[in-house]
């Protein structure tokens, strides 16, 4: 995912505020980028303002996984699927 489509992707998703939770699929993502990540962790704090759960559904592939782990991420986000 690169950044030219993160942003179309953050302002549909943010819609989602009045659910209990938000489940978003990462499982078909092969490359990502901080592009990605900044807009999960814009996500992530609109929707916790409005007590909705963020949840991210793996596998995740290498690339994602990755980069989560590199910026020391991984912890602010829950994960469903884990992350092999």
């Amino acid at each position: 995912m690169e950044w030219d489509t993160t942003s179309e992707l953050t302002t549909r998703l943010k819609g989602a505020e009045d659910a209990d939770s938000l489940i978003v699929d990462l499982s078909g993502i092969l490359w990502a980028d901080s592009a990605l990540l900044q807009a999960l962790i814009d996500l992530q704090r609109h929707l916790r303002r409005h007590d909705t759960a963020l949840i991210l559904r793996g596998p995740l592939h290498p690339v994602p996984r990755r980069l989560f782990e590199l910026t020391g991420t991984a912890d602010y986000f829950t994960f469903d699927g884990g992350w092999t």
